[in-house]
């Protein structure tokens, strides 16, 4: 009797050693099979030749949507309507062929996120060339916590994962931005020296400093003072065509689309006038308006308005309300008598 007590005591050990075992085995199997599966679907949400998408669809759950078009000469367009930023485009065309997972989302904040994505997701769809079809569709939903990692979810996939660009530290979110504005061209002037044909720029408050600059031929030009219709022949060259080269781009900060702040800036007196034709004939200008610290009716003592030191108002062509830095284009508002020679100077 003894000995068989003494024989049970001593199987205990095998047994937990064998359990402990077993237990350790099936981890490691699950867990391999767990990293497995997150390399397979790592390909999942990347398009690898960004060259064949031709279509980004963007659309969110405020009835927002930017549609991204490839035209046959490469051109993206917004909406069908408007040229599209190359440089946001290539950023979004960059996200999408880089995406890779980071982690699976957590049973503890799942139905948080999942419940956010229902609310806050934005719908991507990605089109190949001739392809009616989107290849691949998926939901982009918010930060996570360190804001480090994106929610996103494939389509009609159970559960989200979150996701990250290697290298960029932030969420991806804004890269995939259903405010058309976003995606807009901000081009104002993009004419290269050898291209412009003239160039007016009007001073309504200081005519005197107004001036007219044309291409002669044989990279020459001559300089007309619009005040007395005078031409300057004594001109400094090298400053001359140094202004020229800053029309090759000039880009617009923000489009304006609040109706009463367009009302008020019809009502503005006009600082600057500027036109550019270029020698296929395309013309383009800009006519600028100060712009006030605060667009409300001011009550003052004195009826002082006091203005922004780093922007302008501006009409892109007659019709299109922006704004304008300083910083960006006040290099273009020289007067005639910058262009001067020394000797020449009044």
């Amino acid at each position: 009797m003894p000995g068989r007590i003494l024989m049970k005591k001593n199987k205990n050990p095998l047994i937990i050693l064998l359990a402990v075992t077993l237990a350790v085995a099936a981890a490691i199997l699950y867990l391999r099979q767990k990293k497995g599966t997150l390399r397979e679907d790592e390909t999942g949400f990347a398009v690898s030749n960004i060259a064949s998408v031709q279509k980004i669809f963007l659309a969110d759950k405020q009835m927002k949507s930017v549609l991204l078009e490839k035209n046959s000469d490469g051109v993206w367009t917004v909406n069908e309507k408007y040229l599209a930023r190359n440089d946001l485009v290539g950023v979004l065309l960059n996200t999408i062929r880089s995406l890779k997972i980071k982690s699976p989302v957590t049973t503890a904040a799942m139905d948080n996120v999942i419940s956010r994505m229902a609310a806050l997701g934005i719908k991507v769809e990605i089109y190949q060339s001739g392809e009616d079809d989107p290849m691949k569709v998926y939901y982009v939903g918010d930060a996570t916590k360190d804001g480090y990692g994106t929610y996103i979810k494939m389509e009609n996939a159970d559960e989200p994962f979150v996701v990250h660009v290697p290298g960029f530290y932030g969420y991806l979110t804004p890269r995939y931005s259903t405010d058309e504005d976003d995606w807009r061209d901000r081009t104002v002037f993009a004419v290269p020296f050898k291209d412009i044909e003239e160039v007016t720029v009007e001073y309504p408050h200081n005519p005197a400093g107004s001036f007219r600059i044309r291409d002669e031929g044989n990279w020459k030009f001559s300089l007309k003072r619009l005040a007395d219709d005078s031409l300057i022949t004594l001109y400094d060259t090298l400053r001359l065509n140094r202004y020229l080269t800053f029309y090759s781009q000039i880009n617009l900060e923000s489009f304006v689309r609040d109706d009463s702040v367009v009302n008020l800036m019809r009502t503005l007196p006009v600082v600057h006038r500027i036109r550019v034709r270029s020698k296929t004939g395309e013309e383009h200008k800009v006519t600028t308006f100060q712009k006030p610290l605060d667009i409300l009716p001011q009550d003052t003592a004195d009826d002082r308005v006091t203005y922004d030191p780093d922007r302008v108002f501006a009409f892109v062509d007659d019709t299109l309300p922006v704004t304008l830095q300083y910083y960006v284009i006040d290099k273009l508002f020289y007067h005639v008598e910058t262009f001067f020679k020394q000797d020449n100077k009044k």
